[in-house]
């Protein structure tokens, strides 16, 4: 089960925005899913959209529900193998359900949303050295906002280091 996207997440023209940078970016998204299929992993993508994969080259189909409630989500989750996700709705189901879980974080600090002492989270913070605190439940801040722009990407290391995470493998922090 993957949650790639926070609630701040908007489709423009095609592309996917998200001010408070928490969403995984759409490209490593991609190279995720074809990553977790090579491994022979089934995904499924919670998200409140559809979105069109038809030229991404996955080895097999993704599954993404629609019109799925909060109740419904934590059904699924409770039976996935796995939870990767972002800062969002998703880790908490999961985290409530004590579903193993992947966690990826930008723009938010673990120690703030997350769950640091659970042994069944893998945390995996790409904004720990470089990000600024931006309160985006209180305020926008534009010009943090842009400081934590592209803090959600990933390069093929941290991709495979994200797959090593879902997979069970020992990771070195």
């Amino acid at each position: 089960m993957i949650q790639p996207f926070g609630r701040a997440i908007q489709q423009i023209d095609g592309s996917f925005v998200d001010k408070t940078n928490r969403s995984i970016e759409f490209f490593n998204l991609k190279n995720l899913i074809k990553k977790l299929q090579e491994k022979d992993f089934a995904v499924m993508l919670m998200s409140e959209f559809g979105i069109d994969f038809k030229d991404a080259g996955f080895p097999d189909e993704v599954a993404m529900p629609e019109k799925v409630s909060i109740r419904q989500w934590a059904a699924i989750i409770k039976h996935a193998d796995h939870f990767l996700g972002c800062d969002s709705l998703g880790q908490h189901l999961a985290y409530s359900l004590d579903v193993p879980s992947s966690v990826i974080f930008g723009a938010t600090y673990p120690e703030n949303t997350s769950y640091k002492k659970s042994e069944n989270f893998n945390h995996i913070d790409l904004g720990q050295m470089e990000r600024e605190y931006d309160p985006i439940r209180i305020t926008m801040d534009e010009r943090i906002s842009r400081k934590n722009e592209k803090i959600m990407a990933m390069s093929p290391e941290i991709e495979d280091y994200v797959i090593a995470a879902v997979n069970g493998e020992p990771i070195e922090e």
